[in-house]
């Protein structure tokens, strides 16, 4: 389906890190000489890495309304992995006004989503 999809004209951007690795690294590696495996994997973006990309092309419009102030990011481990940047906080240092602290540590539960309780 997803080679299908890209013969369209399609790209293909998934919103997990693991999911990205997967397509871009890990299935190529299984399968080096499938032309569609390595079709998936040319045209497999990050959300964040597409929207630079985008933006590198004149073709992500940046007049953001409110600024975000001070935003700590916590940058995925298999995000890191594919070498491809710290394209979230790249795109969010767009927005005026807005500050990023990328925390590039392991957090052993998924980043953020295992957090139930704000602490200041």
């Amino acid at each position: 389906v997803l080679f299908d999809m890209i013969q369209q004209g399609y790209d293909i951007i998934a919103p997990v890190p693991s999911c990205v690795l997967m397509f871009k690294q890990e299935l190529p590696l299984m399968y080096p000489d499938d032309e569609k495996v390595q079709a998936v994997k040319a045209a497999m973006f990050d959300p964040f890495e597409y929207l630079m990309l985008r933006h590198k092309e004149g073709g992500l419009k940046t007049d953001f309304k409110q600024d975000l102030g001070e935003v700590a990011y916590h940058v995925a481990c298999h995000l890191r992995v594919q070498n491809i940047g710290l394209k979230t906080r790249d795109v969010l240092a767009l927005i005026p006004n807005t500050t990023i602290h990328p925390q590039e540590r392991c957090s052993g539960h998924d980043g953020t989503y295992a957090v139930k309780l704000e602490t200041r």
